[in-house]
């Protein structure tokens, strides 16, 4: 058995801190592939910006 193998099929909840608005509960798995997608498009977004021929190094 693997550390993370109790989370396989769990459900997150975010819990507001504003009583009057409801919580929303999200699988594990679609937390992490987000996270995974964002960490990916700013790789992308840092090479784009690091070949870009207008913008000088920042003295």
């Amino acid at each position: 058995m693997y550390l993370g193998d109790k989370w396989i099929k769990g459900m997150m909840l975010l819990q507001p801190a504003d009583k009057s608005l409801k919580p929303k509960e999200i699988p594990i798995d679609d937390f992490f592939h987000k996270i995974v997608m964002l960490r990916d498009r700013l790789r992308v977004l840092e090479q784009n910006i690091n070949s870009n021929k207008h913008l000088g190094e920042g003295k």
